[in-house]
């Protein structure tokens, strides 16, 4: 197994990485963000920023800590010689950043012998950075996070993502279908406009919100 890892110095390395590329990516975004390729759909975009951010990051990482692994969202990947690899994601919510939404992050996760140990999620937009190191808990900031206790599903707020395969989309969509049919009574009724939930490891999530009264059915968009 070799020498112990310090999990803190990685968390510290990745909160300067996701740091630095949060503040090139709102002090550097153009008026106008251009799509520079499309990955496995053309709703699958990949910007300029997005790689600049990545270019910054690796980098980073390399100058630290050249025998690492690294996997990149966008095609960065060096196979290292150590028992540490990184996953790194520029733009986690690359099309709210191409749009000027607000609900995007950079994300940084690191596995230690093939586990992920420790996850560092930038939202600059927020003014917000959450960490967690395994077996340590997760923070918003300096403060503790944790998750709430699971309310029955009439009180719910449900959200769900998509994926950019057409066919893969058709399927989720029944299954959303599906589950919507089971929610809540017939007396219920969505009472809220479309909004978004707020996610900071995945930006932000379409959904309807509904009334938090007893019956009430929830219509997920």
């Amino acid at each position: 197994m070799g020498s112990p890892v310090d999990l803190h110095s990685l968390r510290e390395l990745a909160l300067d990485a996701a740091g630095q590329a949060a503040v090139l990516l709102v002090d550097k975004r153009p008026d106008r963000v251009d799509v520079a390729a499309t990955k496995s759909s053309p709703t699958d975009v990949v910007t300029e920023m997005d790689r600049s951010a990545e270019r910054l990051i690796v980098n980073l990482i390399k100058e630290t800590r050249p025998d690492d692994s690294v996997l990149a969202e966008e095609g960065s990947a060096d196979t290292g010689t150590t028992r540490v690899r990184w996953l790194v994601d520029p733009i986690d919510g690359t099309v709210n950043y191409l749009y000027g939404l607000p609900g995007w992050s950079v994300s940084i996760g690191i596995e230690v012998d093939g586990d992920l140990a420790v996850g560092v999620v930038a939202v600059p937009t927020f003014g917000e950075t959450y960490t967690a190191v395994l077996g340590e808990g997760a923070y918003r900031d300096d403060e503790r996070i944790r998750c709430n206790r699971p309310p029955d599903l009439g009180y719910a707020l449900v959200g769900t993502g998509f994926g950019y395969e057409i066919a893969r989309r058709a399927h989720q969509a029944d299954v959303v279908r599906g589950c919507c049919r089971g929610c809540g009574t017939s007396g219920g009724s969505v009472r809220a406009p479309p909004t978004c939930a707020r996610s900071p490891a995945a930006g932000w999530t379409p959904t309807m919100s509904a009334a938090h009264s007893p019956g009430t059915s929830l219509l997920v968009c």
